[in-house]
């Protein structure tokens, strides 16, 4: 999509207030997110003064950037008192420079406190969901009634997954809900010869010899359908010739499950993303096997170098991923987990070539982040 030179200007008028809980130097996905959206909309000339819920252990931060402000700011053990002192510090700065949108990025926090904000502001009020935001929330008697509040005292909603936007809709019939897929920045996403001497050192010291490698990267909780993929590999018959990369947190009952049944695996700990290349890239397969999701980084990250993936078809894999490129299987659902593994184990080197080209030639196309930047642009210019 060709955006003109006048649009761009236009964005220029555009001041935004953002709270979020996850941002760097958080780790994880919706961290990154938060990151890779607001610089990228920073950079289209918007304004964002962006205000980071962070632990009382951290001290009150004000960082200046091209196009607006970070702040770090601690939340006390009593968050009304420390949103009512937000509130006072909010209140005299709108006086300086009118906001135009508020944003709710995620979170408890943003979705307890930017319904408020924006009313006594009087702007509109746009909710960005992404995944646990959602996921978790609605199903918790404590945070629903603030979840149901914030989406439906939105101008917009916005989730990155096609099958959670028909969800609220669902709940809140009367509102805009918008599907605005993850994007990725791919001008400096790519293996340099440093990533593939570390991928060709690791994989030289790791025992595989006829073994094939199953990467499964991130925060490996209950919800990733883990002990899920673990049974199925059992199921496959083919455990003794897959070995698992796990790279990231996971629980000890699933360690405990890999060794009782006898199956292979390394465990590496958290890695920030760019340290990441040489792990995807020296996968066969990426697993993302999750019961619920939004659209996980590693789906593009990954996908981008041309791997493929044995994944469920839930959210975001379902949006990105189809059955040509990848080894689907329904959520949750054991014996079609053990089919599509035993699919990946029967499909020769050249075909998983074929699909992971495949998938980075449709990311490359559909997922950018300046598709995705555009997108949200476009969103706040007719959100009044």
């Amino acid at each position: 999509m060709d955006y003109s030179f006048s649009l761009i200007r236009m964005s220029l008028d555009l001041k935004l207030l953002w709270f979020t809980e996850n941002y760097y130097p958080n780790r994880g996905g919706m961290a990154q997110a938060c990151d890779r959206i607001t610089y990228h909309l920073r950079q289209k000339g918007i304004t964002i003064d962006l205000i980071h819920f962070v632990s009382v252990k951290r001290k009150f931060k004000e960082q200046k950037l091209l196009h607006g402000i970070n702040y770090s700011f601690p939340i006390e053990e009593d968050v009304s008192h420390s949103l009512n002192l937000l509130w006072n510090f909010i209140s005299r700065k709108k006086s300086e420079t009118p906001y135009t949108h508020m944003i709710a990025f995620g979170g408890y926090l943003p979705i307890l406190a930017a319904p408020v904000f924006s009313k006594w502001m009087e702007i509109p009020l746009i909710t960005l969901i992404r995944g646990n935001d959602f996921d978790l929330n609605i199903f918790s008697h404590k945070k629903r009634e603030l979840l149901l509040y914030a989406l439906e005292n939105s101008s917009q909603i916005c989730s990155v997954s096609s099958e959670k936007a028909t969800k609220i809709r669902k709940l809140v019939p009367n509102k805009n809900v918008h599907f605005i897929t993850n994007g990725i920045d791919l001008s400096n996403w790519k293996l340099y010869d440093s990533e593939n001497r570390i991928k060709a050192k690791w994989l030289k010291n790791s025992d595989l010899k006829n073994k094939r490698l199953i990467g499964i990267f991130g925060h490996l909780k209950q919800k990733k359908g883990i002990e899920l993929f673990i049974r199925a590999i059992q199921k496959s018959n083919y455990s003794e010739k897959i070995h698992l990369l796990l790279v990231g947190e996971i629980e000890e009952k699933n360690i405990e499950l890999l060794n009782e049944l006898e199956i292979k695996y390394t465990l590496l700990q958290f890695l920030d993303r760019y340290e990441l290349l040489p792990f995807y890239a020296a996968s066969d397969v990426v697993a993302i096997p999750s019961h619920y999701e939004g659209m996980p980084n590693v789906l593009l990250e990954a996908g981008s170098l041309a791997r493929t993936f044995i994944a469920s078809k839930v959210d975001g894999m379902d949006d990105v991923l189809e059955d040509e490129n990848s080894f689907l299987f329904q959520v949750g659902n054991l014996e079609q987990c053990t089919k599509a593994i035993r699919r990946f184990m029967k499909t020769n080197n050249d075909e998983l070539v074929e699909k992971g080209q495949k998938i980075a030639e449709e990311i490359k196309k559909k997922y950018t982040h300046s598709i995705e930047t555009n997108q949200y642009i476009d969103l706040l210019k007719k959100t009044k």
